[in-house]
């Protein structure tokens, strides 16, 4: 039967009522600024971080934050249920092989989240914001072009957890069970302190044809629904999609960032080979990358395969070096996979290397 009890929305702390918290938590105000900007919680769950980080024992500013942060999103990943994994990373932006105008737009992304406290807030234009205050991205390009990684390394910038949601998962056959699994998703994140990446994003925002039947009504209700949580997020979340060409037109004017990952050009793969790749001291002193550099079109995951594989196969030797052999092997494995040619003329001068029944 129906509930006897009544329902009462409770709405998100304001930033100042996090300083607020923070501050009687900690004792520090420079100390409830800088966490306030990360993490709106309770008293309750600010005084638990507290106590377990047993900051009041740490002089340090920066130490002191760093450990009440990681009680923090400890205690946040503990929230997120099954149909969300948590990606943990030390990558940094700094480690990101992308061209210099996509790396500004990723830096703008952490720039505007640190400051919409402030802009929402002091700047008074929360109220005067049609797209609400989420800050919604859509990460395009080819399989293995860093848009994975590129998430990690902007919630590693902002100090926030890294959630990824598979929406072909999410999006179920039975209609009104698809909006109850993203509404747990979304009332999970609120307090988890996370970046929310959802991958196969044109599972719900592919382009659709006529609506023809009952069930292609209830799905355009889904977007409706998905685009409402999402402007309401007051985090960061991250639509990832292979071909930008297959996302409905009207969801992208709706984004805040749009951001392209192209395939890597023959400078940026250099790069990718060299931080695939084990230091100096591991390789054969007449390894030369410039072959497969030039050679080679793979996006930054099949060379950072390559790599792995290469590596494990030195491993396994008595001298533990990494030689041309153990690449041209690898790189021959991961050519099969990403569909291109891996005949002796494709290898030119590393052809030597292939097993002899290559033909």
């Amino acid at each position: 039967g129906e509930s006897e009890f009544p329902t009462v929305y409770v709405p998100r702390l304001t930033h100042r009522q996090a300083v607020h918290i923070w501050t009687s938590a900690t004792g520090r105000p420079e100390l409830a600024e800088r966490l306030a900007t990360r993490f709106r919680v309770s008293l309750a769950e600010a005084g638990s971080a507290c106590r377990h980080a047993g900051a009041a024992e740490i002089a340090s500013l920066a130490a002191s934050e760093a450990a009440i942060s990681a009680q923090v999103l400890e205690q946040g990943g503990q929230r997120m249920g099954r149909m969300a994994v948590r990606l943990r990373s030390e990558a940094t932006l700094a480690e990101l092989v992308v061209p210099p105008a996509l790396r500004a737009q990723l830096d703008e992304i952490a720039g505007w989240q640190r400051h919409s406290a402030r802009v929402f807030g002091e700047m008074g234009l929360g109220r005067r914001t049609p797209l609400g205050r989420g800050l919604t991205c859509l990460f395009c390009g080819p399989p293995g072009t860093g848009k994975t990684f590129a998430a990690q390394c902007l919630a590693n910038e902002l100090g926030l957890n890294l959630f990824r949601i598979d929406l072909s998962q999410v999006v179920s056959k039975y209609i009104g069970e698809t909006e109850k699994a993203l509404a747990t998703v979304f009332d999970e994140a609120e307090s988890g302190h996370c970046v929310l990446l959802f991958d196969e994003a044109d599972a719900l925002f592919g382009k659709r044809s006529e609506v023809k039947d009952a069930h292609d009504r209830y799905a355009n209700i889904e977007v409706g629904y998905l685009l409402q949580r999402l402007e309401a997020y007051e985090g960061v979340a991250i639509l990832a999609t292979n071909l930008r060409s297959n996302i409905d037109p009207a969801f992208i004017r709706r984004l805040r960032f749009l951001l392209d990952f192209p395939m890597p050009d023959a400078s940026m793969r250099r790069q990718l080979w060299e931080q695939a790749l084990p230091g100096p001291e591991f390789r054969a002193p007449d390894l030369d990358l410039d072959p497969f550099v030039e050679r080679f079109r793979l996006s930054g995951g099949s060379i950072q395969n390559i790599g792995l594989a290469a590596a494990h196969m030195a491993a396994g030797t008595a001298s533990g070096v990494l030689t041309v052999e153990f690449l041209v092997r690898a790189a021959y494995r991961e050519l099969e996979k990403s569909g291109q040619s891996r005949d002796r003329l494709s290898f030119g001068a590393l052809a030597e290397y292939l097993p002899e029944e290559v033909a």
